[in-house]
């Protein structure tokens, strides 16, 4: 299992539902609606099944990037008052000494099922690039 090379790459994803206030909450399929940073205890606890867990594994490859638009509608669509859907992949890499490299925060994608006017979006986390803020304190804060 571990020969010839131990696997080195572990990671999680974080999905981020926002509301029309501006507030973030989990929109994952499991665990509740507080949004957390923080790694999973067992990242395979985090999977409904097998096929979700194959599905994710996958997912923050480029190769698969086709799937990742699909899966934010269906997880959009579970969260009432939501209006829009981030979705981001928290990687981890184990250097040979057995030491953690920083982490790194990969932007998967960002949803709304449809565009939408200036004076409606949220003043704190109208982009991408403002949420990037968040997420650099919340890992700070976690590390």
């Amino acid at each position: 299992m571990f020969a010839p090379r131990p696997v080195v790459d572990d990671g999680y994803y974080v999905v981020v539902a926002e509301t029309a206030e501006g507030d973030w909450m989990n929109a994952w399929i499991v665990g509740g609606r507080e949004l957390s940073w923080d790694k999973p205890a067992r990242v395979a606890s985090q999977y409904p099944n097998a096929r979700w867990r194959k599905l994710m594994m996958n997912l923050c490859q480029k190769e698969h990037k086709a799937w990742r638009k699909p899966l934010m509608e269906y997880l959009f669509s579970r969260i009432a008052g939501a209006r829009a859907l981030r979705l981001y992949y928290v990687g981890e890499r184990t250097r040979p000494d057995g030491g953690e490299e920083p982490l790194i925060v990969q932007d998967l994608g960002y949803y709304s099922p449809r565009e939408l006017e200036p004076s409606l979006a949220p003043t704190g986390y109208a982009t991408l690039a403002s949420g990037r803020e968040v997420l650099n304190l919340a890992l700070q804060d976690a590390h």
